[in-house]
């Protein structure tokens, strides 16, 4: 886990807020201030990708992945969204941070803004986990390198149903329409990065890229901690 994470961690400790005891993924003891065991780091990093980026045929927007969504990374993105684990979402978007940041498509002074979630069930989550990557990959990347957070520039305004229940051409229609620009502070030339936790068939991400680019905003591309994308491929065991 990045020493970024662990200081966040500590900071909070000193703040005299409960730490968690246990791995946010598997459930067993950690050492210090760590939120994710050494056994559940090495089976992740097991499947990070060699290549983190590839350009989506439908959008022609250039797509960063951390790794693929299987096993223990299926495991963490389960427990960030239905286990009350929103610690993970800042261990996750520092890593994706920091490998975006190293890779040759990254670039300064982009605009990063989350994928936003139906209100009634981001109220009953607590939070949106995209929303907590993104500000984990706000930690890396912002500063002096003059990438800016927009938390609230993209709003839902119609509720979905679960798109895993579609097929590619039904995701298309329901999820046409559900979102609108929000409160835009700030939008560089350099352009939108959208950021989910999970990126599968792309249609909630080209919906959102539809919504800039008819508000004469222009997108970068997409971050995503998973994909369902074979097309990625993880080191050879």
């Amino acid at each position: 886990m990045l020493f970024k994470t662990q200081l966040a961690m500590f900071v909070r400790g000193l703040k005299g807020i409960p730490l968690p005891q246990r791995c946010a993924v598997c459930g067993r003891r950690c050492e210090g201030f760590k939120i994710i065991c050494s056994d559940c780091e090495q089976k992740l990093n097991s499947l990070r990708f060699v290549k983190h980026y590839m350009i989506d045929k439908k959008s022609r927007k250039r797509i960063f992945v951390l790794g693929k969504y299987a096993d223990t990374m299926k495991s963490a993105v389960a427990a960030l969204k239905y286990k009350n684990q929103p610690e993970l979402a800042l261990a996750l978007g520092h890593e994706l941070g920091e490998a975006f940041e190293a890779s040759p498509i990254y670039k300064q002074n982009l605009t990063l803004v989350p994928i936003p979630m139906n209100r009634e069930k981001e109220l009953k989550r607590g939070y949106n986990q995209a929303e907590l990557i993104t500000r984990g990959i706000h930690d890396i990347c912002g500063g002096f390198r003059g990438t800016r957070l927009e938390s609230h520039a993209l709003v839902r305004v119609k509720a979905t149903q679960p798109l895993y229940q579609f097929g590619a051409a039904d995701r298309e229609k329901e999820i046409a329409g559900c979102m609108k620009i929000g409160k835009f502070s700030h939008h560089s030339t350099a352009g939108v990065v959208l950021v989910d936790d999970v990126f599968t068939t792309g249609a909630t991400v080209r919906e959102a890229i539809r919504v800039f680019e008819s508000a004469g905003i222009p997108v970068y591309g997409v971050l995503a901690v998973a994909t369902t994308n074979k097309a990625f491929k993880v080191k050879d065991k």
